[in-house]
């Protein structure tokens, strides 16, 4: 059975990533221990420490240093086990998990077989609540088959499965119990790589090493994720030493951070789509086909990314990228065509078009304002007048879950979610949590593709989807993101991800 065929080929793209200065320096190994921390900034703080409640890159860099799950993603983009240590599939239905031995909690729980069952009963549990809920929904039951093996059975055929549980992290039962979830989400305890210290809201979160880690030590001892909002002071931060690694550099700011001394700037592609959401339940235009069709032959992505982006995007046709199983090559991005535009605006009865707004989160990803501003420039010219309303990202969000934004609001899934039926589902299925858009067609047709076990058919199947979302236009389909970070030469070792978790295990310090 093949997992992730296309992601495996990526090592070149990641091995080949843009360093943009100091590319030519001798690669050096960095002290074997080093008690100075790594100072990570990000432009958002993580908005939960609790494995079940996060959602979102900047929460997951977090959580990936705390938790681990069954299997994991490596930065090439290939599935493999983690804690399980071996896994195979015993039906279309029935997957068995042989599980580490030497594994425990930093409390000093042990990892079990019954953990297992728990984690997912916990995330299932309907009064929980979990955001992770529907992204497990395909699973029936956890069997404990002994103390270090377990079956999960799904309610259908799911070839997904180990992909899927990456971003299952693991708590300790006990100790989740016993000081509740809300204690859980500030006091958070895992397996992995790092434990919690300490977190100041608004400010940083502390880690420190685990020195009992089941994979070795971390060289760093300390890690530091400071929460920077303003791009210019986060590459303050960077430039003065204060940061050793920044997410989000601005395009505008490569060449000007290229010429510095002692750091680089690296750029890689990765898993996220950005897309701009489109609410079609409430009616008005949007909830015509060929008003849709209209946006997205009216905006210029290849504009977009060459200027705004200074290359670091690429035009997508749907949501199904590169490194997706069962991205069809032969579906190209819709072409800007104006004209095509008001054609499909007057068929749908808009001859002169209509008002709107365009809710954008400032800093979410890299130039998203000013996107939204270009994207309001194009719809403008075919006669849709676009109002563009800055959000703050807890406000946007939590509008989005409720069903509740503006007409149109720029959006990105990826990161952790590098999983095409996942992306499709959360985006456009029926009832789901960022969609607002309901197609009992396409979401069977999602529902068939994700199920079959065969690989070909598979693929012709997501290729139906993808034909399907070109032709209904839920979204406003923009650009694969390219992720650029600002990285001190005293950071040895450390690569960015097609997921674009900032991990810090494996790297080290000069």
């Amino acid at each position: 059975m093949r997992l992730n065929r296309r992601l495996t080929t990526l090592l070149v793209a990641v091995l080949l990533v843009t360093v943009v200065a100091g590319c030519s320096k001798p690669a050096e190994t960095g002290k074997s221990e080093d008690t100075k921390p790594l100072v990570i900034a990000m432009s958002k703080e993580a908005a939960t420490l609790d494995m079940h409640q996060g959602v979102g890159t900047y929460t997951a860099s977090v959580l990936f240093h705390l938790y681990d799950a069954l299997t994991w993603r490596t930065p090439e983009g290939n599935v493999e086990p983690k804690l399980a240590e071996s896994y195979k599939a015993l039906d279309d239905t029935t997957w068995e998990f042989k599980l580490r031995k030497d594994v425990k909690f930093h409390n000093g729980e042990p990892f079990t077989a019954e953990a297992v069952k728990y984690n997912v009963e916990r995330i299932q549990n309907p009064e929980y609540k979990s955001r992770l809920a529907g992204d497990f929904a395909m699973i029936e039951r956890v069997d404990v088959i002994d103390e270090n093996t377990v079956h999960i059975v799904t309610k259908r055929p799911y070839p997904g499965l180990p992909l899927r549980l990456t971003y299952l992290g693991m708590v300790p039962p006990k100790y989740t119990a016993e000081v509740g979830d809300a204690e859980f989400a500030e006091k958070p305890v895992g397996t992995g790589p790092y434990k919690f210290v300490e977190w100041v809201h608004g400010e940083k979160i502390v880690l420190e090493a685990n020195e009992d880690y089941f994979l070795g030590a971390p060289k760093i001892k300390q890690v530091i994720f400071k929460t920077i909002p303003e791009d210019g002071t986060r590459m303050v931060a960077l430039e003065t030493g204060e940061a050793d690694i920044i997410t989000q550099v601005p395009p505008s700011e490569l060449k000007r951070l290229e010429s510095k001394e002692g750091l680089s700037v690296v750029s890689g592609p990765t898993t996220r789509a950005i897309f701009v959401g489109l609410d079609t339940l409430k009616g008005g235009p949007l909830a015509k086909k060929e008003v849709r069709q209209a946006l997205n032959y009216a905006v210029n992505r290849e504009q977009i990314v060459d200027t705004i982006l200074q290359g670091l995007g690429k035009p997508v046709a749907n949501l199904v990228l590169p490194q997706f199983d069962g991205y069809a090559e032969d579906i190209a991005p819709y072409p800007y065509d104006p004209e095509k535009a008001k054609e499909l605006l007057a068929a749908a009865g808009y001859p002169d078009g209509f008002s709107t707004s365009l809710a954008v989160v400032p800093g979410s990803v890299e130039g998203v304002k000013e996107v939204a501003e270009a994207i309001a420039a194009d719809l403008g010219q075919v006669g849709v007048k676009v109002e563009v309303k800055t959000m703050e990202a807890a406000r946007q969000l939590q509008l989005e879950l409720e069903h509740k934004t503006d007409p149109m609001f720029m959006s990105g899934l990826g990161g952790p979610y590098a999983d095409a039926e996942l992306l499709i589902r959360i985006s456009t299925g029926t009832g789901q949590r960022y969609s607002n858009y309901s197609n009992p067609e396409l979401d069977a047709l999602v529902e068939k593709a994700a199920s079959c076990m065969d690989d070909a058919q598979r693929d012709e199947l997501w290729r139906e989807v993808q034909l399907k979302l070109m032709d209904e236009a839920p979204l406003l389909y923009l650009y694969q993101r390219y992720a650029g970070y600002g990285v001190r030469d005293r950071v040895k070792g450390w690569q960015p991800r097609l997921d674009e978790l900032v991990l810090s295990y494996g790297a080290s310090l000069e």
